[in-house]
């Protein structure tokens, strides 16, 4: 277990304060007394002094009558903000590839799994080497990060993992850590509702880059005939490239090397592999187009 920094006296505080003795009910009516009772097990952002010393470290003006929630809410929107000043100093941060040996290096700790949480470190590492690449509107991670930058709780399940904007197109990025079968029936079903989502509400063309470490047999068959059908909830065909890490890895390298600068490049690349998609015989003959395009992606 990590304890992010700006969370440790919290948790001192449960480890010092909370009896770690399950309390005995006799009875329904003591368990709801017990369970609907806001007090009976108070933590450290339920005391008003601690409320008003994190408040008064940000430099927050706060009403001293205010009620305890009040300063809770006002302490949780500043935190947001701060988090929201933390992503726009991290963009810049990976702008000019001030970061790729670090976002490398992270890669192969999550493939070793030398990472508190792969599949979430994953999505997290992902946005940042897409930030990196750089020339795009936008690029929107929709995972959690806390007050220290740390990537924290992974994108709900009715949205996509990174959702990226650029000139005359639309991206989302989908990642998992997960293999085999589980692979297709984790993924194959979100992932074409998500990109449908997007594209049903678009007037520009929307793509979807899937990366996992090892793309599956069932995942890459389910995109490569998705991709080929017209299909209505999802907006008619797909456009879903799969990418194993490795791959996405000489992506990236490859966009350093070459000096990446144009946004159109991208999109002739994914084009390109979407019309093969649609003429070569199989899945495994596209994905081996996939494989030998990375290397001239940037022209």
């Amino acid at each position: 277990m990590i304890i992010a920094p700006s969370r440790t006296l919290e948790v001192d505080y449960v480890l010092k304060k909370v009896d770690r003795k399950a309390n005995i009910l006799i009875n329904e009516k003591d368990y709801k007394k017990y369970l609907f009772n806001p007090d009976s097990l108070l933590l450290l952002t339920d005391n008003r002094k601690y409320l008003e010393k994190q408040l008064s470290k940000l430099s927050v003006k706060f009403d001293s009558t205010a009620s305890i929630e009040s300063l809770k809410d006002l302490l949780e929107a500043t935190e947001k903000k701060l988090i929201s000043a933390a992503i726009e100093e991290t963009e810049v941060a990976l702008k000019n590839y001030q970061e790729f040996d670090d976002i490398i290096d992270v890669f192969g700790k999550i493939q070793k799994k030398e990472v508190p949480d792969p599949p979430l470190y994953l999505e997290w590492n992902i946005w940042r080497a897409m930030v990196m690449i750089n020339f795009a509107k936008q690029i929107k991670g929709n995972f959690v990060l806390d007050l220290d930058g740390v990537p924290l709780n992974p994108a709900l399940g009715n949205m996509p993992d990174i959702q990226a904007e650029y000139d005359g197109f639309k991206m989302i990025i989908e990642v998992t850590m997960s293999s085999g079968n589980k692979q297709y029936e984790m993924e194959g079903e979100p992932v074409a509702r998500h990109f449908g989502n997007l594209q049903r509400n678009s007037d520009v063309p929307v793509y979807c880059l899937f990366v996992a470490p090892k793309i599956s047999e069932g995942a890459l068959a389910h995109f490569f005939n998705l991709n080929r059908m017209n299909t209505k909830l999802y907006g008619g065909k797909t456009r879903i490239v799969p990418m194993n890490l490795n791959q996405f890895v000489s992506f990236i390298t490859i966009a350093k090397d070459k000096s990446f600068n144009n946004s159109k490049f991208l999109k002739s690349f994914l084009d390109d592999l979407i019309q093969k998609n649609l003429s070569l015989d199989d899945e495994s003959v596209w994905y081996q187009q996939i494989h030998e395009s990375i290397p001239v992606w940037v022209r």
